[in-house]
């Protein structure tokens, strides 16, 4: 879509393609990035520019569950990453 418009666009996705490196050891990581023939770097270099949003769980804990995505495994700390406060 941005490419049929004729002025500048911006593109916004909650996921990217490094995402993926969460859920697998980085073996496992090195080897779907190979199989896709991907580096890590040409991973990073298709972006322009990463936006990091902490979770709306950070000071409300009762907000943060892992029952609705088999996926995700990390508690409510260890996903939140460093404060910005």
């Amino acid at each position: 879509m941005a490419l049929e418009r004729d002025e500048p666009s911006v593109i916004l996705l909650d996921r990217g393609v490094g995402d993926g490196a969460a859920y697998v050891d980085a073996d496992t990581w090195a080897q779907i990035l190979s199989n896709v023939g991907l580096t890590p770097e040409q991973v990073t270099a298709r972006y322009d520019c990463v936006i990091h949003l902490v979770t709306a769980a950070v000071g409300a804990p009762g907000a943060y569950t892992v029952e609705n995505n088999a996926a995700r495994m990390e508690t409510a700390e260890a996903g939140a990453g460093p404060s910005t406060n």
